[in-house]
């Protein structure tokens, strides 16, 4: 991830260095590299350049969004919500949708 436009915002809002940020983004997508195994889960990873204002996991048939905070204090427990079917699913849906269309995939290269 090398998008400062994208890193900028990130690091203003976890309160920490552009170039610790970048450490820690690498981190994460070897963690998930080292999760993946055959047979289990399919596991894929994407950089997206811009500032997101929540993330959200897909499992199966619910996801989970947790909500980011205005402040750049460490909350407790961030929020979080988990969704199965409705109104807030079909957006997730057509989000993740769009997000796919925008990012490029790191893991497994392609």
């Amino acid at each position: 991830m090398e998008d400062s436009d994208t890193l900028r915002p990130l690091a203003w809002r976890f309160d920490t260095e552009i170039d610790r940020l970048k450490g820690k983004i690498g981190d994460a997508c070897k963690f998930y590299e080292r999760i993946s195994v055959s047979g289990g889960a399919q596991i894929e990873v994407y950089f997206r350049s811009g500032e997101f204002l929540f993330s959200a996991y897909r499992f199966d048939d619910f996801s989970v969004v947790t909500l980011y905070s205005h402040t750049r204090t460490r909350a407790s427990a961030p929020p979080a919500l988990v969704c199965g079917t409705g109104s807030v699913d079909d957006f997730l849906s057509e989000q993740f949708r769009v997000i796919h269309q925008e990012s490029r995939r790191v893991f497994p290269a392609e």
